[in-house]
């Protein structure tokens, strides 16, 4: 390891608080439109409460790039997007769903209401892990309101989970080290 003068690094903590399932008021920061496959990659951040630019944060501090959520606008989706848009006219002042044009860039900048639930998924190593998604849009004001349900846990299916990397490395499983000074606290 390299040497450092420790007197001059100051302390932190590894712990930080994370988004935690539930209703937050959102900002949409960027849209992108993927014409080939009729639907909008949304990116926001949270804009109130305990987690307010909880994501621009990350993005200035570790590169991370915001969370998404996917509006498609498939024929079959239509009734759903129009659902996205009616979150967006409750929740805006002058925008009005019916009066869209198909310009999704007028989006950036607006608010809406999300409700983050948990999922697992397999990460590269095929561990499992939880992550935090947008799974409905409402308004603004539904969101302050408490009106609204949280899902539980999306949990992946018994196949996917079966995939799992059930054992790790770690730096002690080849030791037989055996310690015996008592802990001085």
């Amino acid at each position: 390891m390299q040497k450092f003068n420790w007197a001059d690094v100051p302390a932190s903590s590894d712990e930080f608080a994370n988004p935690t399932p539930g209703g937050y008021i959102c900002r949409i920061m960027a849209v992108e439109d993927c014409p080939e496959r009729n639907y909008l990659k949304i990116y926001y951040d949270i804009v109130d409460g305990e987690f307010k630019d909880f994501y621009t944060q990350r993005k200035n501090n570790a590169g991370i790039e915001y969370p998404i959520m996917y509006r498609s606008y498939t024929e079959k989706a239509r009734g759903m997007f129009k659902g996205f848009l009616k979150a967006l006219e409750e929740s805006n002042r002058n925008f009005i769903a019916d009066k869209f044009d198909g310009n999704e860039q007028q989006f950036r900048g607006m608010f809406i209401g999300l409700v983050l639930g948990e999922e697992e998924y397999l990460n590269k190593n095929n561990e499992i892990r939880l992550a935090i998604k947008a799974v409905k849009c409402c308004s603004g004001p539904k969101i302050r309101q408490g009106d609204f349900k949280v899902p539980p846990l999306k949990k992946l299916s018994a196949e996917q989970a079966a995939k799992a990397n059930t054992t790790s490395y770690t730096p002690f499983s080849d030791t037989n080290a055996a310690f015996d000074d008592e802990c001085p606290f």
